[in-house]
């Protein structure tokens, strides 16, 4: 007679992969429809005012612009050029970002919620949670690039002379790029 074998212990590391995966897809289609929606990624200034000298200029308001109203145009005309690949990342749609990010962390909630030997299982889950945290890392590199050109634009400036502002949708990206970052940590 054979001694019984004792089942290998599983680990409880998928269920907090779970849960961070799925707050992780959440967030991604959260953005997908902000994107669509048209929640506001910048706002311009309008109503420049100045004194009677020219001295004190200065946005009294600002109105807040989605992607197409900002950018749809400009995005289209440069994407065959040569040499503006800082202005194409500032200017590009955040939906491609979000939809790898949401396909990677249902993946990853897949791999670890199917029953499979721990072998299997782990290297599946570390793929496709390092796939959806270097899309998270692209997704923060849009975001420095945004807020390192808005910065440069308004390093010699006055804040009230400032004519472009971050909105909404570049925090937004930043939130998921750390979740994508933090589920990657748990693996």
């Amino acid at each position: 007679m054979q001694p019984m074998r004792r089942p290998s212990p599983r680990s409880k590391l998928p269920v907090t992969i779970i849960v961070f995966a799925s707050i992780v897809a959440t967030l991604a289609l959260a953005g997908i429809i902000m994107q669509a929606s048209g929640v506001p990624v910048f706002s311009e200034g309008s109503d420049y005012d100045c004194d009677d000298d020219y001295n004190n200029c200065r946005y009294n308001e600002y109105e807040s612009v989605d992607w197409e109203e900002c950018c749809e145009e400009d995005y289209d005309e440069m994407k065959g050029e040569r040499g503006s690949e800082n202005i194409i990342n500032l200017i590009s749609p955040y939906t491609t970002y979000f939809v790898l990010i949401l396909i990677f962390s249902i993946l990853c909630v897949a791999a670890a919620s199917i029953p499979m030997p721990d072998f299997v299982k782990m290297p599946l889950v570390t793929l496709f949670s390092l796939a959806t945290a270097t899309s998270g890392i692209f997704l923060i590199r849009k975001f420095a690039i945004t807020a390192g050109y808005l910065f440069n634009a308004s390093a010699n400036t006055r804040h009230e002379n400032v004519s472009l502002r971050m909105h909404v949708m570049p925090y937004f990206s930043l939130l998921v790029g750390i979740m994508c970052l933090l589920l990657v940590t748990s693996t």
